[in-house]
């Protein structure tokens, strides 16, 4: 599974895609509280394998260059 992080400063065009094992070595708090929220909002059409992690809460993780 991958989350969409949008970076603190950063306009959206510059999001990225990070595997949720990345995410939860570096913020594995913010992860649980999100998929917990997703959890209860969520609804039979959304999609399972990709959603956006929010931008509120990703100044807690630092950016990271994508590898080429």
């Amino acid at each position: 599974m991958f989350y969409r992080v949008r970076w603190l400063g950063f306009p959206p065009a510059e999001d990225t895609w990070e595997p949720r094992k990345r995410l939860m070595e570096d913020i594995p708090d913010i992860v649980k509280e999100y998929e917990a929220t997703l959890a209860l909002i969520s609804d039979d059409d959304g999609s399972e394998d990709d959603h956006d992690l929010v931008s509120a809460i990703a100044h807690e993780y630092s950016r990271r260059e994508s590898p080429g």
